[in-house]
């Protein structure tokens, strides 16, 4: 079963900040595809809810947060964040 994916339009927005200012920014829009790609496919079995009817899905070095309307069979992205690296710190 296929979803149709949207964004809107402020998490457009921010994803397009994410990417102009990320240290990477082929990595943030490889991440946006993917979770697209994944959305798309399951976003029940692909993502994890967090509220009523908010979910996120993480695709390293974004987290996608979105709704779900399965009598339409699709997702609408609300928001999205840059996660920052992970660094193992010395002991």
């Amino acid at each position: 079963m296929n979803f149709t994916v949207t964004w809107e339009p402020d998490a457009r927005r921010e994803l397009h900040l994410i990417w102009a200012t990320a240290p990477d920014p082929a990595a943030v829009r490889q991440a946006a595809d993917i979770a697209e790609q994944l959305l798309g496919t399951d976003p029940f079995g692909n993502g994890t809810p967090l509220a009523e009817e908010l979910w996120k899905i993480s695709v390293p070095p974004l987290v996608v947060y979105y709704t779900i309307d399965s009598d339409q069979q699709s997702v609408e992205i609300s928001n999205v964040a840059h996660t920052a690296p992970t660094h193992d710190l010395p002991r």
